[in-house]
């Protein structure tokens, strides 16, 4: 079974998010290299090559915590010189359970660094 794409309720804002994004996950998408941030709806990406809005794209999608590798679709919503956006496109029921799982693990792992600069790095000099 496959989920379809979420689409934004009528009358939502152009911009409003439907998912919490998780910003520096440790992904890596093949087809750009480092994600900006993902969330169960999509990922922001890093270009190496231009995208075009609307260009349907199919990369692997790999978790460096766990070394999982997933094989998606995702359409270009936005593009700049640097940047896309990208929207999953029917993700299946093994690709969202894994993303519903990894999701707040790497969202902790977030909080935990940030904890850790906050005191000063995880070294400790006496």
């Amino acid at each position: 079974m496959s989920f379809p794409s979420p689409q934004p309720a009528a009358g939502a804002a152009q911009n409003a998010r439907l998912f919490p994004r998780v910003f520096d996950p440790p992904l890596v998408a093949s087809e750009f290299g480092s994600v900006r941030d993902v969330s169960l709806g999509g990922l922001s990406v890093g270009l190496r090559q231009p995208a075009s809005k609307g260009q349907v794209i199919e990369f692997i999608l790999t978790d460096n915590d766990t070394y999982r590798t997933l094989v998606v679709q995702a359409e270009v919503m936005w593009a700049s010189w640097r940047y896309a956006g990208l929207r999953f496109l029917e993700l299946t029921d093994d690709q969202r359970d894994w993303l519903e799982e990894r999701l707040p693990a790497w969202q902790a792992s977030q909080a935990e660094l940030a904890a850790q600069k906050g005191r000063g790095g995880a070294c400790w000099f006496g």
